[in-house]
This record gives structure tokens, C-alpha cells and sequence, in this order.
């Protein structure tokens, strides 16, 4: 399975278009984002940590991409990465169980774009404030 799209990238109050290129190949995810001047890449198990691992590279270069699966409250379940293969997050809130709808991690999305590490601090507070560990 392939697929391709436009997306943004965002950093420091600039805006560039970038090639997005997902690919599945037995079970191995690769991301790559293009632009007209860089390229990036990752990989991962599903969808989801292709995304982040991606994402780990972009930030180096000073860029987030404005997709659904960057947002500071995007989580994907351990079931949607079994069901999903990592391609659909909840959008959620301190003390509220995830609930529907869910979104594609490749959504364009630019409101609440976090890096990676605040992103997963957050998915922690979300988990202590339902009593998870």
C-alpha cells in the first residue's frame, strides 16, 4: 500500500508545502516528507510510530507537520494499532475517556501541533488523570 499527499509543514512563523509519502511494506511503515529543499524520513511498526519517528526528524530541522496525528492530544490506542495499523488517533481531554469519532493521523490539522516529547507528556497526563499508570 502507498499513498501520497500535500501537507504542511510549520516552524518558526514559516509555512512550507511538503510531499508526504506513506508506505506499508510487509510490516514496516516508512514516512517520507519532501520538500523543495530537504527530505525526511521514518520508519516503524504502524502508521502511528512512522509518524513520530518522522516527526523526530523534522523537529531537528525546525519544523511540525500539520497533520492530526501532531496534535498535543492525538493518542492512538493499543487496539487501533492492531485494528488500524496506527492510522486513526482520538482527539482527547484531561479526565474523559477517549470516544469517537476518530481521525486519520494524516489529517491536515495545524491547530495544537506538539513535538513529539510534549506530545507523549501529555498522552501520560491524559492516562494519569483517567488513574492509569
Amino acid at each position: 500500500m502507498r499513498e501520497v499527499f500535500e501537507r504542511d509543514v510549520i516552524g518558526s512563523g514559516a509555512r512550507r508545502t511538503v510531499l508526504v509519502t506513506h508506505e506499508v511494506t510487509g510490516a514496516d511503515h516508512v514516512i517520507e516528507v519532501r520538500s523543495d529543499q530537504e527530505q525526511w524520513r521514518g520508519h516503524g511498526p504502524d502508521a502511528f510510530a512512522a509518524l513520530e519517528d518522522v516527526r523526530r526528524a523534522l523537529e531537528a530541522s525546525g519544523w511540525l507537520l500539520a497533520v492530526e496525528g501532531a496534535r498535543a492530544d492525538a493518542v492512538v490506542s493499543r487496539m487501533g494499532r492492531q485494528m488500524s495499523g496506527g492510522s486513526q488517533v482520538y482527539r482527547v481531554r484531561t479526565g474523559v475517556p477517549a470516544d469517537f469519532p476518530t481521525r486519520d493521523v494524516f489529517d491536515v490539522n495545524e491547530e495544537g501541533l506538539a513535538t513529539v516529547a510534549e506530545q507523549r507528556a501529555a498522552t501520560d497526563a491524559w492516562f494519569a488523570s483517567l488513574g492509569r499508570p
